[in-house]
């Protein structure tokens, strides 16, 4: 068993622990050029490969016969191990927290009734208009016939006769065969044709609004895996479009961030904290076209990481409170925006796994299809990762 000792110095846990404001670590795109010793002009984009290559320096290659590294992280010491199947997969998602606003004067009941009927799907709203529809004829219905004289001054008419008097009344058709007669029926007929036409209007616009509004299946991986790629360790996650080209997306872009606790002690010596967010970068946030393909996203957890040397078991690794990504890509066939977002909690990071290859690929039918039954599925695979009772 062979040891290795680097000094990865690194500034990753001061966003947890040593200060209260996380330090940006996404790097500014500079055109300019600066001087460096030797009289040498070099590139920023230079500059970030070296400072790449000192990061993969940090861990050694696989096949090297280390399965151990002693690094400085912001002056402790922080041994990290080649594990794997650290964390197994959650049997269960937890019980989501219930929020509630209280004191506080909301929309009014129209607006949040507007935003309740949007939630559904098209053929929800389609079969919930109909049963409204056939509900208001049936109850009008029923009053017309406790008339004497039913709804058009015969009082042998059948219910039959009576709803179907209400359909061709709520739909205008107004064939001549039914004709109202008093001012109970005359009444009811004036209160049956509002009531229709602002039931119609409802569903009219609903179905509008869902016919124009962009939309997309936009599949998320069940968890993240800890896995080294290259050598290196990497959280992994997987989007896919399960319309393929079908409802091809362009200009695809994610944004990956955590969200976590800081601790600190106020001026009155009591224990106080507060949630903070941050970025984290990925290798790749940006795709051209998101159709049939799976996109592996994945972050690099080096020492220019604000997740170096954390053990998510033990604080201040276990003051992470979830992962969020946010997606966004504008649908080719409506060149409107479509977004998602998904969340995950620590228990879905599953260290020392790597997915399931998902492609399957014919060489001789020049075939390429992605299973999504091992979209989310992962197997065991070596990491470096951190080990357990690490002080800090």
């Amino acid at each position: 068993m062979a040891n290795r000792v680097v000094n990865a110095s690194a500034w990753s846990l001061r966003g947890f622990h040593h200060r209260i404001s996380s330090r940006d670590l996404s790097r500014s795109v500079k055109d300019e050029k600066e001087k460096v010793p030797g009289g040498k002009l070099r590139t920023v984009t230079e500059e970030q490969e070296v400072e790449n290559q000192a990061a993969v320096d940090i861990f050694p290659m696989s096949g090297s016969g280390i399965d151990k590294i002693t690094g400085i992280v912001d002056g402790r010491e922080v041994l990290f191990e080649l594990r794997e199947d650290v964390t197994k997969t959650p049997t269960a998602n937890p019980q989501p927290l219930e929020k509630s606003i209280i004191n506080i004067n909301r929309s009014s009941w129209d607006m949040r009734l507007r935003w309740w009927l949007m939630t559904f799907h098209l053929p929800t709203i389609t079969v919930f208009y109909l049963i409204m529809f056939l509900a208001v004829n049936f109850v009008f219905a029923a009053l017309w016939s406790i008339e004497e004289g039913k709804c058009c001054g015969d009082a042998n008419q059948s219910y039959t006769q009576i709803f179907d008097f209400a359909i061709q009344t709520s739909t205008t058709i107004g064939y001549g065969g039914y004709v109202p007669t008093g001012y109970f029926s005359n009444f009811l007929v004036v209160f049956l044709s509002f009531f229709t036409l602002i039931l119609n209007t409802v569903f009219a616009g609903l179905l509008f609004l869902k016919f124009v509004s962009p939309s997309a299946k936009i599949e998320f991986s069940n968890v993240i895996t800890m896995t080294n790629v290259n050598g290196i360790p990497c959280l992994e996650i997987r989007i896919g479009n399960a319309d393929g080209s079908e409802n091809k997306l362009l200009d695809a872009s994610v944004r990956f961030t955590y969200e976590f606790f800081t601790n600190y002690v106020d001026e009155k010596g009591e224990q106080q904290r507060f949630a903070q967010r941050s970025n984290l970068n990925l290798l790749a946030n940006q795709r051209n076209e998101l159709d049939e393909i799976i996109w592996t996203l994945r972050h690099v957890v080096d020492e220019q990481s604000p997740l170096f040397g954390l053990n998510f078991e033990e604080y201040p690794g276990s003051s992470i409170i979830a992962f969020r990504l946010m997606f966004n890509a504008t649908q080719d066939v409506t060149g409107a925006q479509v977004t998602a977002q998904t969340k995950y909690e620590l228990d879905h990071v599953m260290v020392g796994h790597r997915f399931k290859d998902q492609v399957n690929y014919d060489p001789a039918k020049r075939t390429l299809a992605f299973d999504y039954t091992n979209f989310s599925e992962t197997v065991p695979h070596p990491v470096w990762y951190p080990a357990s009772n690490n002080e800090w």
